[in-house]
């Protein structure tokens, strides 16, 4: 299997939270929202948490944005790069990221979800996935957890601020933030939160 790079990323709390009690069970897990709210980053903290829990299991990563993906155009595609890759384990992780761009994907999860022996998480932007209406494509296999951009604290974390030590340049970056971004973006996380992933390491798909 393909090795994967996973870069930095800010650990986000609130969605940490909402996966761990879905981790291992026979769901879907859909991480839906606009394009560049995080969905990816969040997907290789779940390759993270997957390592942690059980660095043995078994992981096919797919990242539709990338050129080397480019062979995965159907659902009959996704089947059998899964069975190939997986075929042979009593379980596995399949996550997706844009699973939109396969024709089909949603034939190809349910038919995955059926076989009762997969950990599946996936994101999606488009219009069909934005509408909430993920539960009806998945004959309610799924769990949808909406991504939104960051929240205050996240961002101060993002750009390294301290508002307790603020300067002219901290602050502007501030008032930019609380005057552009919407008011549902607005969301409390622990300030004792995580801040970042260390380093950027390298894992096997193979191996996770």
């Amino acid at each position: 299997m393909r090795a994967i790079e996973i870069p930095s990323y800010i650990t986000r709390p609130i969605y940490v939270e909402r996966l761990n009690p879905l981790m291992g069970k026979d769901v879907i897990k859909v991480l839906v929202g606009q394009r560049r709210v995080g969905k990816s980053y969040l997907l290789y903290h779940v390759v993270d948490m997957i390592k942690e829990r059980d660095p043995a299991c078994p992981i096919l990563y797919i990242n539709k944005e990338l050129a080397a993906f480019d062979d995965i155009r159907t659902d009959a595609d996704l089947l059998e790069v899964t069975g190939r890759q997986l075929g042979s384990s009593r379980r596995g992780c399949v996550l997706i990221d844009e699973v939109q761009e396969i024709d089909n994907w949603p034939r190809a999860l349910r038919s995955l979800a059926a076989e009762k022996r997969f950990d599946i998480y996936c994101t999606g932007s488009n219009a069909e996935m934005l509408s909430g209406d993920i539960a009806t494509l998945l004959a309610g296999r799924a769990v949808e957890v909406p991504v939104r951009g960051l929240a205050y604290r996240e961002f101060l974390t993002f750009h390294r601020l301290d508002e307790r030590r603020p300067t002219p340049a901290s602050s502007a970056t501030c008032l930019r933030y609380r005057t552009t971004t919407p008011r549902w973006s607005f969301r409390w996380i622990p300030s004792s939160a995580p801040a970042t992933r260390a380093s950027a390491t390298s894992i096997s798909a193979s191996s996770c």
